[in-house]
């Protein structure tokens, strides 16, 4: 017979989950044209979390493009194992383009970007901007991006935004400097982040074997503060970067990477969020626009088939094909998304869904999001 060792004080408990809007993707060169740029400050103004992340570059080759009506035809170059290969793409030429008089498109030998030139305008169309809204075939893991550092850019009085962070982050630089010496056939890229939408989850959870010891009026205080939770930017701000950080654990982080966000002794805005009766931390981020996925050490990728069958993953039962195309976009967002949850209790001093659900009779806990 099984010893349950598990304090449930509530039938219902709180958990927050933190998620953004899709993110913006800039390289470092771009970062540094932002400062001349008031209409892109503008658009990033809200961008509070960002992450510095890598991969083996891939641009574009120079010495191949085609225009095709409204298309532009060419060659990415990716580096593989023993070689360097060429990947066909179609890219929509922006309408703004489009409507020009007169197009010239070059790209230099270094092939980092193309370069459209108008009768009006000059423009530079960065690779990574290319691999995110244009059509090709190579296999996801060659896109996937290395996640080596998380950060908050917030302001103690003014508006300030990750942007006005990086500009001047010592972290950066060296990360930069590193890439350079260390690895010159990598690329480096910073994803900008909102994270403007949240929700509470309230669930009867935990361990289903033990009674709750909370009184009906207890319960009824405990729900009330759970529904009525409010946070400022700041805190908001501050939890999702503990989440990820923790999450990803990225080498370049020092602190709170190895925190037990369930141990007696807390980080304070983990301690913070406790004290408002939300037991739970969960942080979800996505990067489905950029045709890239985020991963590191400590969270791989997932594998969409460790959750669905081949049947359901090749939508095999869904009657049209809108049905099926919904849900191969669907399937796209979900292998392009990572989530990191947390208890913040330990189960013995309070235990809550968020430690996985134990039914009645079961020895085996199941979680409540896959991760």
């Amino acid at each position: 017979m099984t010893t349950h060792t598990t304090k449930r004080l509530f039938v219902f408990e709180g958990g927050i989950h933190f998620y953004s809007s899709l993110p913006t993707a800039i390289t470092p060169a771009e970062l540094y044209d932002a400062k001349s740029k008031p209409e892109l400050l503008k658009i990033l103004q809200d961008c509070n979390i960002y992450l510095i992340a890598i991969r083996k570059r891939i641009s574009v080759d120079p010495n191949y493009l085609k225009r095709v009506g409204k298309n532009l035809c060419g060659n990415f170059i990716v580096q593989r194992t023993s070689s360097l290969e060429k990947v066909p793409f179609k890219w929509e030429i922006p309408q703004e383009f489009n409507d020009a008089l007169e197009l010239d498109i070059t790209i230099p030998q270094s092939g980092t970007y193309i370069r459209i030139d108008t009768e009006k305008q000059s423009s530079l169309i960065s690779s990574n901007t290319i691999i995110s809204t244009s059509e090709f075939k190579f296999p996801v893991e060659e896109r996937d991006l290395d996640v080596l550092y998380i950060g908050q850019g917030i302001g103690q009085k003014k508006n300030r935004s990750a942007i006005h962070r990086l500009l001047n982050h010592s972290t950066l630089q060296r990360i930069l400097a590193e890439t350079h010496a260390y690895y010159p056939d990598a690329e480096i890229l910073l994803l900008l982040y909102r994270f403007e939408h949240a929700r509470t989850y309230l669930s009867t959870g935990g361990d289903l074997n033990v009674e709750p010891e909370s009184s009906a009026e207890d319960e009824r205080a405990h729900m009330d503060r759970m529904t009525n939770i409010q946070l400022s930017r700041r805190e908001i701000v501050s939890l999702v970067e503990a989440g990820l950080i923790r999450h990803f654990q990225p080498t370049f982080n020092k602190q709170i990477k190895k925190s037990d966000f369930g141990a007696k002794k807390k980080i304070s805005v983990i301690e913070k969020l406790l004290k408002k009766d939300i037991t739970g931390l969960i942080v979800e981020i996505c990067t489905a626009n950029i045709h890239a996925r985020l991963k590191s050490n400590s969270a791989p990728p997932i594998n969409l088939e460790d959750y669905f069958d081949q049947d359901s993953l090749n939508g095999s039962l869904l009657k049209n094909e809108l049905e099926h195309r919904i849900w191969q976009e669907k399937l796209y967002e979900m292998a392009h998304t990572q989530i990191a949850q947390f208890p913040l209790t330990t189960s013995d001093v309070r235990d809550t869904f968020m430690h996985g659900m134990l039914w009645n009779g079961s020895d085996e806990r199941m979680k409540f999001m896959r991760s």
